[in-house]
C-alpha cells in the first residue's frame, strides 16, 4: 500500500522545492529526489528465534556468631537445556532494504543460525546448561 500511494512521490523538502519554483517535479524524480519504493518481504520471511532460558540457584546462609555469614550456593543456567539459535544480541535491522538480517529480507535460509554455545564468555547467555557451585563469605 506504501508503494502505490506514496513511493516515486516528492518528499516534503521536494514539494517545497516545487512551492517555490526552484525545480519542477520531473526534474526532481529525474534526479531520483522521490520517496524510494520498499522492497517486498520474501516469500518466508522470519524473525529472529525466542531466547529461553531457566536459570535456578539454591542458597543456604548459615550464620556464624553475630557477624559472619557463610553461604554455601549451587547454580544452574539454562536448567533445562533449551537449545537457542539465536543470541540476544542478533538483531534485526531496520533498513528496509530486503537485505539478509533487514526486517524485510530474512529468511530461515539466510539468517544467523549458529546454536549459542560456550566459548564467547563465561557468562554467555542462552548458551547450554552449565553449572556454578560457590560459597558467599559476609563479615
Amino acid at each position: 500500500n506504501f508503494n502505490s500511494n506514496f513511493a516515486g512521490g516528492l518528499t516534503p523538502a521536494g514539494r517545497d522545492l516545487v512551492a517555490a519554483n526552484l525545480l519542477r517535479t520531473d526534474q526532481l524524480q529525474a534526479l531520483g529526489a522521490t520517496i524510494r519504493n520498499i522492497p517486498s518481504a520474501p516469500p518466508g520471511n522470519v524473525g529472529l528465534s525466542w531466547l529461553r532460558s531457566f536459570d535456578l540457584t539454591l542458597a543456604w546462609p548459615l550464620k556464624l556468631g553475630e557477624r559472619f555469614t557463610f553461604e554455601p550456593r549451587v547454580s544452574a543456567f539454562n536448567l533445562f537445556n533449551f537449545a537457542n539459535f539465536d543470541g540476544p544480541g542478533d538483531k534485526l535491522g531496520g533498513i528496509l532494504n530486503g537485505g539478509v538480517g533487514e526486517l524485510n529480507g530474512t529468511t530461515p535460509a539466510n539468517r544467523f543460525a549458529t546454536r549459542t554455545g560456550p566459548g564467547s564468555g563465561v557468562f554467555t547467555l542462552g548458551s547450554p546448561r552449565q553449572l556454578e557451585f560457590g560459597v558467599k563469605v559476609r563479615f
